[in-house]
């Protein structure tokens, strides 16, 4: 086989470097001997098939592959031995397996071209044909990488991987507030001693890590405080790690709602669900109703019955008070008139606490009461409380009726564990295995700043764990305007391979990471827009393609015209606290998709921000790529002026208005055949 393609006047020349030992040396393989830069580097003629690459896209699943390469080498001889005894991986004094490979192209007299850059997978020998074959496989620095490793020296327990901004609760024994802070993460304990909860940290220099107990009952992440109402928030060096303390006989002290209403008797008010339907916030919005009438033959009264929810009770555990806070309204419908009594009284199933919280002012506006009580000796919470709106008899002859409102109820108490002198305590708060955190993650490795973006944290992985260089990556630029504010959280705490998180990081930021011809990173995506400065080669049928252009679409089963989106992983429970649903009506129409039909659920894992917004959002970009049906161009390009085209290419049709994104290759030394998507 000659070692030159010709096509006219066009000479293309293949040549294979494989490198050896440490890599800085290598021998040159073509079809025949050829001048590659330099008469003075040799290239031997043992090339005896035509190679292929072939690289493509899944934009559905933000992926990129790269096949391995094949070369079949005769066993020619060799500095006076057979080839095979020069690379076999056994007895050999050079040692070629598992190091680098690179294909140049060179067309007539021009520079050569790096079209694949990667490492000798495997060397086989074929006594029957003559032939060695050898593998190259791309650059895949990710391969058999798992993600945390380093461990405690006793435990075994890994020291985690934090990304994103997080923001601990501020609530003490003695300045209670409603813990509404979810975006911690979760910090495994370590260690427990009579002294101390220890919990494992990322890193170092840690000012804002104070560790929280999850309250399954009020649903809260509650932050633990020493006796003097402190928080331990800075980190520590431990074994070959970092990590945060809190004191093991911990403090507590914090508001929440109640969970539900019920109770033993009827409930007066209607949607009494309004009165705790913010478990996170207080409400002045929404209410629970009741009206009343008074007239001169007599009062009225309503009864609104509320849950109290369970709270983590350790060993000993005393309580300082018990606060119930009501934000309340009373207002005239008709009638008028002063009742002889109006009041709203509150009691609770343990006479913890219990009295008048209010004297029900008419008309008045929105009303705040509280009332302050003890805890029983056992430290227990009521199961219930009542809040009663009474309206007493008017002067005879005369009526009023009036609207009670009751927007929002409070409960507040304080805890405390006193593990050191209390053996069931002691075995209460070893039990704990999980705490949460809410420091900021690991920096930017290539910057200063916060590493909070999905494309940053991407990034950032690939740097600090799979070894790239802090150089900005050809794409990344243009990918991290294009994704502002796509803001991630990630949290790992057992090992998992690195592939599977930088290609969940990719889907869930939109966008793809895979190697160029000539081995350096390369992020490709689709942005929302195109004009002519973006388009590398318009192809010209006639001139640069062998049989000209194919049209086709995309198939149906990728079309995706209603997304359903849930996301913002919650650090305790097992569910996610937000979710969005966007719909491509038009689409769904113009392709007769019926009602149940091409509804595409997906839960997103890292990214808590950007998801459903107009235009730049992850819905919207999903949308832009899979929300309708799209055209396919394909084709095989001969000429050499378009052997610039490769996979994320934007490329044009000359005489068509459409802008196309390149999602196949396949190359030889003959030429490249595409395939390519609309994208604008």
């Amino acid at each position: 086989m000659s070692t030159e393609l010709v096509a006219g006047n066009v000479h293309t020349f293949w040549f294979i470097r494989l490198y050896y030992d440490a890599g800085s040396k290598y021998i040159t393989v073509s079809h025949e001997a050829a001048t590659l830069f330099s008469a003075a580097e040799k290239v031997l003629p043992f090339l005896q098939n035509e190679p292929t690459i072939r690289r493509s896209l899944d934009l559905k699943e933000c992926t990129a592959d790269v096949s391995n390469v094949t070369l079949d080498l005769s066993n020619s001889l060799y500095r006076g031995a057979p080839f095979w005894e020069e690379v076999e991986p056994f007895g050999a004094t050079r040692k070629y397996l598992n190091r680098a490979a690179v294909i140049w192209e060179k067309v007539n007299n021009n520079t050569a071209v790096e079209r694949f850059s990667g490492r000798i997978r495997d060397i086989k020998l074929n006594r029957k044909s003559g032939k060695v074959t050898i593998v190259l496989e791309p650059n895949q620095p990710w391969d058999f990488l798992s993600i945390p490793q380093v461990q405690t020296k006793h435990t075994g327990r890994y020291y985690p991987i934090i990304y994103g901004l997080y923001t601990p609760n501020a609530s003490t024994q003695t300045t209670r507030a409603l813990c509404g802070q979810v975006d911690l993460w979760p910090a495994e304990v370590d260690r427990v001693s009579q002294d101390y909860i220890l919990a494992l940290a990322h890193q170092s220099g840690i000012t804002d890590g104070r560790l929280h107990i999850h309250e399954e009952g009020t649903r809260q992440l509650v932050p633990l405080t020493d006796s003097g109402a402190s928080y331990n928030d800075t980190s520590e060096t431990y074994e070959n790690g970092n990590a945060i303390k809190a004191d093991a006989g911990y403090y507590q002290g914090w508001i929440f709602k109640p969970t539900e209403y019920g109770g033993t008797s009827t409930i007066d008010f209607t949607t009494p669900e309004a009165a705790h339907d913010f478990p996170l916030a207080e409400d002045s919005v929404t209410s629970a109703k009741d009206t009343l009438t008074a007239t001169g033959g007599g009062g009225d009264s309503g009864d609104l019955y509320l849950g109290i929810p369970l709270v983590n009770k350790p060993g000993s555990q005393t309580s300082t008070t018990v606060k119930v806070k009501v934000r309340w309204s009373a207002v005239t419908i008709s009638g008028s008139g002063t009742p002889s009594a109006d009041t709203i009284v509150l009691t609770s199933s343990d006479s913890s606490v219990g009295g008048t919280i209010a004297s029900l002012v008419i008309d008045g506006g929105a009303q705040t009461s509280t009332l302050t009580g003890t805890m029983d000796s056992s430290g227990d919470l009521p199961t219930w409380i009542k809040l009663v709106a009474n309206l007493g008899f008017l002067s005879p002859g005369t009526s009023l009726t009036v609207q009670v409102k009751i927007f929002d109820v409070t409960y507040e108490c304080a805890t405390e564990v006193e593990a050191a002198g209390d053996s069931g305590a002691r075995q209460e708060t070893k039990a704990v295995d999980t705490v949460y955190c809410g420091a900021d993650g690991l920096p930017r490795s290539w910057s200063s700043g916060a590493c909070d973006e999905v494309q940053e944290i991407h990034r950032d992985m690939l740097i600090r764990y799979a070894g790239m260089s802090t150089g900005t990556p050809d794409g990344y630029t243009d990918l991290d305007t294009a994704r502002s504010g796509w803001s991630g959280r990630l949290w790992l705490h057992k090992p998992v391979e690195l592939q599977e998180v930088l290609e969940q990081l990719q889907f869930e930021g939109q966008f793809v990471f895979t190697y160029a011809e000539d081995g350096s990173p390369l992020y490709i995506f689709v942005e929302s827009s195109y004009s002519a400065s973006d388009v590398d080669f318009t192809i010209v049928e006639d001139i640069d393609t062998a049989g000209g252009v194919d049209y086709s679409h995309t198939p149906l089963t990728e079309l995706v015209t209603q997304q359903e989106i849930k996301y913002e992983r919650h650090p305790a429970d097992d569910r996610y606290i937000s979710s969005e649903t966007y719909t491509n009506s038009a689409a769904r129409s113009a392709w007769d998709i019926q009602t149940k039909e091409n509804i595409e659920t997906t839960e997103l894992d890292y990214l808590v921000a950007e998801v459903d917004t107009v235009t730049t959002g992850f819905t919207r970009v999903r949308d832009q790529v899979y929300g309708d049906i799209k055209e396919i161009i394909s084709c095989r390009l001969t000429r050499p002026r378009a052997w610039g085209v490769t996979l994320g290419s934007i490329v044009k049709v000359d005489g068509d208005s459409n802008y196309y994104l390149v999602t196949s290759e396949q190359r030889s030394r003959s030429g490249v055949s595409i395939k390519a998507r609309k994208v604008g």
